[in-house]
């Protein structure tokens, strides 16, 4: 075994090391919408069609949902497995490009806080990264026709990527593999094929999305700045990651494939967000599926790294923390300005005297002050759960935890051990035949948007009964600016 294959070895285990201190000192997940993901992907054996579900993305739920019977815990150990894959293709890809230490980007990647996030919390995004970097690798490998058929399973795990599939398609036809095009829309109709045979709807991937939203929801949304996503790449990425990828793009020609497709999703969610598109919300996470390129980037930028990128890169830095700060309110703390001027000091130190311990120093500490774990007070979306966990309680105080619910979001039905297929608020749910005494769990934000369930729908109709609301409380109240209501059904349909 050669030098550097130990060395993937050990940043294997250095990756796992990390993931897992993440997942067992984190028991409570951050964000709400994992528990969505896992639930359908753990209640997707006792009813089938939440492998089609859009809103679980069809292919992330059929390969996690036996991780899924067990825990949440081995559901988020999958999402980690799969990180790791991803960093494997890191090492091929980057000896594919001739690097000397191929190991390097394997590491810069492991440092992208971000994508350590991603694969610890079990998102979904841990997938998309694993499936586009090993269409990269099959398309740098000239494999086109391989390459073109696993490209078009990422729209079975993130929606937007059938912009990246477009570039693929564009890159296909420019290299003249014509008959290799058509295979791009393979995972898709599938699907389609799939989904008319059980749905009788040809179109349900459309049909079936869970944001489109009602009229109501306009504006609940709102529109954010179009350069958050730009300015926030140094805490997704970590300063160190952020100024090593920098010397590389440079040489755009020969690096195409790791540059064009993260630049289409940084600009294609940088304008959803900035035109309030598909209720999109900020979140850095999103754009995580293309961080292993960068950490490529980042690699290969390192080797070229000089004392007069950190010159430049040290304004860089400082225009963006003002930029940051002052017009896109991001919540760059002191700490990232603090580990981001080290960095440009201790990059080129590393290079001279050829110091990989340098390194790991400094991606563990990109990792300490940009990891939302550890970087934020009130990181994701944790003061929403503890809002939905009084509604649990409340729901239990009440003796009506065995009623019949009807919710969204689905972490409701996690803390209530409830049966989530077929109980989803939707668009005309006060339309059906609902059990009296049966419960309605309504998030004033969520509802409307993913639910499709204008508030005015419940308010107005004498069918239900609001038992309570509850919003955030103590030092959450003023970080947490949404209210959860609960109805119960005591009139039949009209």
């Amino acid at each position: 075994m050669n030098n550097e294959r130990k060395y993937l070895i050990l940043a294997i285990f250095f990756y796992f090391a990390i993931s897992l201190s993440f997942i067992i000192s984190t028991p409570l997940v951050l964000d709400y919408n994992v528990y969505s993901h896992y639930l359908i992907s753990r209640q997707s054996f006792d009813n089938p069609k939440l492998f089609l579900d859009i809103y679980g993305k069809p292919l992330f739920t059929l390969l996690s949902s036996p991780f899924a019977q067990i825990s949440l815990f081995s559901y988020r150990l999958f999402s980690v497995i799969l990180g790791a894959g991803t960093l494997i293709l890191v090492y091929l890809l980057s000896k594919e490009y001739n690097l000397k230490r191929p190991v390097l980007p394997v590491l810069f990647t492991t440092f992208s806080s971000y994508f350590i996030y991603i694969c610890t919390d079990g998102f979904t995004e841990s997938l998309g990264a694993l499936l586009l970097i090993l269409v990269v690798f099959l398309f740098k490998k000239e494999k086109y026709f391989f390459g073109a058929t696993i490209a078009s399973l990422l729209i079975m795990v993130r929606s937007e990527a059938i912009f990246i599939m477009a570039f693929f398609g564009l890159v296909l036809l420019l290299k003249r593999k014509f008959l290799a095009i058509p295979l791009l829309g393979a995972g898709g109709i599938l699907y389609s094929i799939t989904t008319k045979l059980i749905y009788n709807d040809f179109f349900w991937y459309f049909q079936g999305s869970p944001n489109v939203g009602s009229v109501e929801a306009s504006g609940i949304y709102p529109a954010g700045p179009f350069f958050y996503y730009i300015v926030n790449l140094i805490i997704g990425l970590g300063p160190l990651v952020f100024f090593s990828i920098q010397p590389a793009l440079k040489e755009f020609k020969k690096y195409y494939l790791l540059i064009l497709p993260s630049l289409i999703y940084l600009l294609l969610h940088s304008f959803i967000l900035a035109y309030g598109l598909f209720g999109a919300t900020a979140q850095i996470r999103q754009i995580a599926i293309f961080f292993p390129l960068l950490g490529i980037l980042a690699g290969i930028g390192f080797s070229k790294f000089k004392i007069k990128h950190s010159i430049i890169l040290g304004i860089e830095l400082l225009v963006l923390w003002i930029f940051g700060r002052g017009l896109i309110n991001s919540p760059y703390p002191f700490w990232v300005l603090f580990v981001g001027a080290i960095s440009l000091v201790l990059i080129p130190l590393s290079i001279k005297f050829k110091k990989l311990t340098i390194i790991l120093i400094l991606g563990l500490l990109s990792i300490l002050v940009t990891n939302p774990y550890i970087g934020e007070k009130y990181p994701g979306n944790i003061c929403n759960i503890k809002v939905y966990d009084a509604a649990c309680v409340a729901i239990q105080q009440l003796g009506l935890e065995e009623r019949e619910l009807f919710s969204h979001p689905p972490y409701i039905y996690y803390c209530l051990d409830k049966p989530l297929y077929g109980h989803m608020i939707h668009a005309n749910l006060l339309d059906d035949d609902l059990p009296i005494g049966s419960l309605i769990v309504y998030d004033l934000i969520v509802g409307p948007m993913e639910g499709q369930m204008p508030i005015k729908e419940l308010e107005n109709n004498p069918r239900v009964t609001l038992l309570t609301s509850l919003r955030a409380k103590g030092d959450l109240k003023e970080h947490c600016e949404f209210e959860v209501r609960v109805y119960e059904v005591t009139g039949p349909q009209n």
